[in-house]
């Protein structure tokens, strides 16, 4: 029956002969000589059940018991302290030195613990101590309580001591034992690495510990996984609210929900129900109104923590799971590829679940589940803009026809029509919006809907990119608004994204990407000498990485677009200290050798400044030659030098290994020489990025002016 929650001991209960049992062992009248075992799978309920029973036997039975925990425990001692604390919570208790002083002899004495059964006092084991039943006459003792072990397999002692421990409380004292553990993970039962001799392929430690639990162990219980039982006084434990009330209302569901997991894990539930319920903190009433998509919403949280849990979907799947699911439905075999690998396995399991079109999407539940954060503001922008609560008037007609599969033919034609009127017309710009419209197009062209071939609309679809182009609705790839199409664009897969015609302008995008790119650095070159006059340390931030901001150009070659003598002109036009910034500025651009590799179009360029500027140099003040020549010696030399040195290794390099073929050795490989260190390369990739977000310089990036 329920009372407030399940009560376990219900004939309904999986584990109801658990507790009928227990009844019968602890029944005072009913003298054992051993103990119970209580085992299972971890996370199958074992600590909740024996707490349940604890407080049952208090309320009905009159029983007390003393419970202690062995997870991590190394020594007998830290056991016999844990009685005598809740035996003597005051001796026991930081401010009192007695229970520090006598504690454990006097626990000893009460318990006359002996491990070894010899009827000494064992030293060794330090279990044995002088008897002080004298000092204990009319204390509270263990052996007048149920005594009861959890996380035997966790203990860190040996588990011959730990249950020769509990044998002697038994049989010795007459005590009454409960023993919780999960037997499959018990160290050292079929271990194959133990190094002792076996016979009949058990070690002599597998042997001495069934030995022992043959001994102490007169009957063992396993115990079921009882979602039932557990998930009323775990919705309870929840803050009263829209959240708990749903799920009291759908309890029904989460259980069928848990049986199609096939979990078996309570806390897998609990972690499941708790994610939810954290979740549902960003929702508003809006939200709540719509029970049929936070049901969904559930579901999705449910099954994918399930499933990390489980270790069958990883963070990396999971950010991905979703775009997957939709390039599946233009795939006719992904049952053989390695990418599908995950998502086939889900949808196997969980065949009516609709992964392609998760709210919030899978990669918000990733962040969510396996990072634990949570942002408000972006997971109720997703949900706003979900097909479950966004309105279908304020939804484009490209965006409609995302879910062309599900839409009938009036409304598919409709805004089909609409989308083809815009594309001809040259309405969309947004570069993320128009390759989702170059995809929706592929998708005419398998419908039927439009007269074109897939050739055609490939070829319309470059012709629309030539005119972002040329109108500059383009951002060069170098800038904080450069957009590459990679797998989608605003939360959505492309349509048809995988198909050699998508490729195919994706491609074409790159080489009008590129060719805009290099035409505007001599626009930005001219920005850059501006800077000089009125912010240098911009100047110098967006060609070094530094610490405040992203370096724009700090892989491109854009001081080549400079003329030597106008830069050589600025340089002799500004004063001392700025001519101290420009310099550093030049050595911190040109280490690790980039002047031979990602920058080699400024190495030409660099020694034609030098060239102009030591021409220059007789015609300037004397201190103004003296700091400039300083600064070509130590600055600019050093730079060019290293380049000519490193030129003429790789020269002799080549000549020996070509030598060495020539007498019949194959020649060796030259080692391959990255131009850019792990962290720059993980900077380029976040150039790309189309938030145009800034990073912070790797260490060895510039952090101030006059650095370096």
């Amino acid at each position: 029956m329920l009372i407030g929650r399940f009560v376990l001991s219900s004939t309904n209960s999986p584990n109801a002969h658990i507790f009928e049992y227990l009844d019968y062992y602890c029944d005072s009248d009913n003298k054992t000589d051993y103990a119970v075992l209580l085992t299972g799978p971890w996370g199958a309920g074992k600590t909740y059940l024996i707490k349940e029973y604890r407080e049952r036997l208090k309320a009905s039975l009159k029983t007390e018991t003393l419970f202690v925990s062995l997870y991590g425990m190394s020594s007998t001692d830290q056991i016999d302290f844990e009685f005598f604390r809740q035996l003597h919570p005051v001796l026991a208790s930081d401010g009192m030195k007695l229970a520090a002083k006598f504690g454990k002899a006097f626990l000893k004495g009460a318990l006359k613990i002996d491990i070894d059964a010899d009827g000494k006092d064992d030293g060794t084991l330090s279990l044995a101590l002088p008897d002080l039943d004298s000092a204990a006459k009319g204390a509270k003792r263990p052996k007048d309580y149920i005594l009861i072990f959890d996380d035997l397999e966790r203990s860190s002692l040996d588990l011959a001591i730990v249950l020769g421990y509990i044998n002697y409380i038994v049989e010795h004292q007459g005590s009454k034992a409960i023993i919780l553990a999960n037997s499959a993970k018990i160290r050292g039962v079929g271990d194959e690495s133990e190094s002792d001799e076996k016979e009949g392929g058990k070690s002599s430690a597998d042997k001495a510990f069934d030995a022992i639990k043959e001994k102490l162990i007169g009957q063992t219980l396993e115990i079921k996984p009882d979602a039932e039982a557990t998930l009323a006084p775990v919705l309870e434990s929840f803050p009263k609210g829209m959240a708990r009330d749903f799920l009291i209302a759908h309890r029904t569901d989460i259980l069928d929900l848990q049986r199609e997991t096939a979990t078996g894990n309570l806390r897998t539930l609990k972690h499941g129900l708790k994610t939810f319920e954290r979740m549902t903190r960003a929702f508003e009433s809006c939200h709540w109104a719509n029970q049929k998509a936070v049901m969904e919403i559930f579901r999705a949280c449910f099954i994918l923590v399930a499933e990390h849990k489980l270790g069958k979907l990883p963070r990396s799947e999971m950010a991905k799971l979703d775009g997957v699911a939709i390039r599946s439905l233009m795939l006719s075999d992904t049952k053989k590829r390695p990418d599908f690998k995950t998502y086939e396995y889900l949808k196997t399991k969980y065949p009516t679940f609709p992964f392609r079109n998760t709210v919030p999407s899978t990669k918000t539940f990733a962040t969510l589940i396996c990072d634990g954060c949570l942002d408000w503001e972006e997971l109720r922008a997703e949900l706003n803009d979900s097909p479950h609560y966004r309105s279908p008037r304020a939804e484009q007609p490209w965006e409609r026809l995302y879910h062309y599969w599900t839409m009938n033919d009036a409304d598919f034609d409709a805004d089909c029509a609409a989308v083809e009127a815009a594309f001809q017309n040259r309405e969309y710009v947004e570069t993320g919006v128009v390759f989702h419209v170059f995809g929706v197009r592929l998708a005419f062209v398998k419908v039927g809907s439009i007269s074109q071939t897939a050739d055609d609309v490939v070829r319309e679809c470059k012709a629309y990119i030539d005119f972002l182009s040329d109108n500059r609705h383009l951002a060069p790839d170098f800038s904080a608004d450069a957009f590459l199409p990679e797998m989608g664009y605003g939360g959505r897969a492309y349509t048809h994204g995988e198909t050699p015609e998508f490729a195919e302008i994706v491609r074409h995008y790159q080489v009008v990407l590129a060719k805009i790119s290099e035409e505007r650095l001599t626009e930005v070159a001219n920005g850059l000498m501006a800077l000089i006059d009125s912010n240098l340390s911009q100047f110098t931030r967006q060609l070094v990485f530094n610490n405040f901001q992203h370096a724009l150009y700090y892989d491109r070659p854009v001081l080549a677009r400079i003329a030597p003598i106008d830069f050589v002109e600025k340089i002799l036009s500004v004063g001392g200290e700025a001519q101290v910034d420009i310099f550093n500025t030049l050595k911190l651009r040109y280490e690790n050798d980039v002047i031979r590799h990602a920058l080699a179009p400024e190495r030409a360029w660099l020694k034609a400044v030098s060239d102009e500027l030591t021409r220059r140099l007789p015609f300037t003040g004397k201190l103004s030659k003296y700091r400039l020549q300083t600064r070509l010696q130590h600055v600019i030399k050093p730079i060019l030098d290293a380049a000519d040195k490193q030129d003429a290794e790789e020269k002799a390099s080549r000549a020996t290994a070509k030598g060495a073929f020539a007498d019949g050795a194959p020649p060796a490989k030259p080692a391959k020489k990255s131009t850019t260190n792990s962290s720059e390369k993980g900077l380029r990739s976040k150039v790309r990025n189309p938030n145009g977000k800034k990073n912070k310089a790797p260490h060895g990036g510039a952090t101030e002016r006059g650095s370096g």
